[in-house]
């Protein structure tokens, strides 16, 4: 019995009879739309079901084979510089709350945009925030110490249950990209009545890397940034990782600590 796939571009076909022009051209259309690393993505899900496929001897070959990524993909190193952090800062307070809340929020903690807008007051135990491991992106259970700072801004929603960003009270916030679209577009704002030069465009992921470029001068070393912000990379990848259990705890309060203390210091508080 032959096995069907499904999709706008192979319709619904045996998936042997899936030929590598089929591949590129629902890469080109991915692109066409404006969303090249996209493409990039759905080639290498594509490339990987395949190889499956011949493995398992559901088809003959891969139709994947030899077609080059549809996008040049370079890594990102924006950061916002101090000047940048303080105009931050304001269009956040103009913002206010839900969006302006969580973005301060996804600064000073230093992790993922996701795991903040989805976070609980479930998840807070004490003076600790615990991500489940189902919310983690690497799947492993991380605790994040509440500072000061981070703490004022939780009590600052009003809200004591549920999620803790939210418009609905019932569900977290969404359209996240559109909200950073507005505060970018309030920081240019601010930065030309100060008489600043225009700002380079940033995502909120910059953000996650802004924290860790603030913490290292802070003079945090590298090994607890990345425990700070639960990375398995560096010193952690490998058999390393697997032996080395020290969950940095106090660590990981004091480069937050010193990470907060430094953005007061930056923003004027």
């Amino acid at each position: 019995t032959p096995i069907m796939v499904a999709s706008p571009r192979f319709k619904c076909s045996d998936f042997s009879q899936v030929a590598r022009r089929d591949v590129i051209a629902l890469l080109d259309d991915i692109v066409d739309r404006g969303a090249p690393i996209m493409a990039n993505r759905v080639l290498a899900v594509l490339r990987k079901f395949f190889s499956w496929a011949v493995a398992r001897d559901l088809t003959k070959s891969n139709p994947c084979e030899g077609v080059t990524q549809p996008s040049k993909q370079t890594s990102r190193d924006r950061i916002l510089n101090d000047v940048e952090i303080r105009v931050f800062w304001q269009a956040c307070n103009e913002l206010k709350y839900p969006y302006g809340t969580y973005f301060k929020f996804l600064l000073l903690s230093a992790q993922r945009r996701t795991e903040v807008s989805e976070m609980t007051f479930e998840e807070l135990d004490g003076d600790e925030w615990v991500i489940p491991p189902e919310r983690a992106k690497n799947g492993q259970r991380h605790h994040v110490p509440i500072t000061t700072e981070m703490r004022a801004l939780l009590q600052s929603t009003g809200r004591n249950s549920g999620y803790i960003y939210t418009v609905s009270g019932n569900h977290p916030i969404n359209n996240l990209g559109r909200a950073a679209t507005r505060l970018r577009k309030k920081m240019s704002a601010i930065a030309e009545v100060s008489g600043l030069s225009l700002m380079e465009e940033w995502k909120p992921h910059d953000l996650r890397r802004t924290a860790a470029s603030g913490m290292a001068k802070c003079g945090v070393f590298q090994e607890v940034i990345e425990r700070v912000q639960n990375r398995i990379s560096g010193k952690f990848a490998g058999v390393a990782g697997i032996y080395n259990r020290y969950d940095y705890e106090k660590e990981k309060r004091e480069a937050l600590s010193e990470f907060s203390k430094f953005i007061s210091e930056t923003v004027g508080h």
